[in-house]
């Protein structure tokens, strides 16, 4: 895999279908299986990180295009919402509505991590839930307590020992969603851990709206 740093929060990252084939994924299949293809995502953004290209935390924004044997993907982390307008407003220069663009993303979404066209312009992948990791239940608690009012959708996971916060997001504005991610970095520590992967290997163990639980279990 070859990697290539655009800024501090900006990195090119190429696979052949060999590169996808010798981690032990199908080059023609796994962008079709959504728990698969966020796996083949965590890797290489972890081998990212060990290689100290990009730090693999946080809010991440990803541009797929297909190319002659194999993948091109451009990851954005995104930290503060001025990145985000300025990202899509380059990516929409025809756009005057971000609110709408966005929206059309996440209508259009259908769940996938990645869409794939065959063209050379740049694709968007949009994850719909924000996620954050935490070791202890009570780390979660004040945090509930504050955003109980929000009527915001949340889910806890559990994997191997971790709690996992994820918040949907597909109702959102881009403002709320970065309103939201702001208050809850307070408390808890943002996670790449992207919701399909949740489904796929974790525990279940509060949805729709856990806060509430939460609240009414702890005081």
């Amino acid at each position: 895999m070859n990697i290539e740093r655009i800024n501090d929060n900006t990195i090119k990252l190429f696979l052949t279908n060999r590169d996808i084939e010798a981690r032990g994924y199908d080059s023609t299949t796994v962008w079709l299986n959504p728990a698969k293809s966020d796996q083949l995502f965590m890797e290489v953004l972890q081998e990212a990180d060990e290689r100290e290209y990009l730090e693999a935390e946080g809010l991440m924004w990803a541009y797929v295009r297909n190319l002659d044997g194999g993948v091109e993907i451009v990851v954005t982390r995104s930290d503060a919402m001025k990145e985000i307008e300025k990202m899509f407003s380059t990516m929409f220069e025809d756009s005057t509505d971000l609110d709408d663009v966005m929206g059309d993303l996440m209508d259009n979404s259908e769940g996938m991590p990645f869409e794939f066209e065959e063209t050379e312009s740049a694709e968007v992948f949009y994850d719909a839930a924000l996620t954050y990791a935490f070791k202890d239940i009570d780390d979660i608690v004040p945090l509930a307590h504050r955003l109980i009012a929000e009527n915001i959708k949340t889910s806890l996971y559990t994997i191997e020992g971790s709690y996992y916060l994820a918040i949907d997001i597909n109702e959102m504005a881009p403002k709320d969603i970065a309103n939201i991610d702001a208050k809850v970095s307070e408390y808890l520590a943002k996670s790449p851990v992207t919701i399909h992967y949740l489904d796929e290997y974790g525990k279940l163990i509060m949805e729709n709206n856990c806060f509430d639980t939460i609240v009414s279990h702890f005081a």
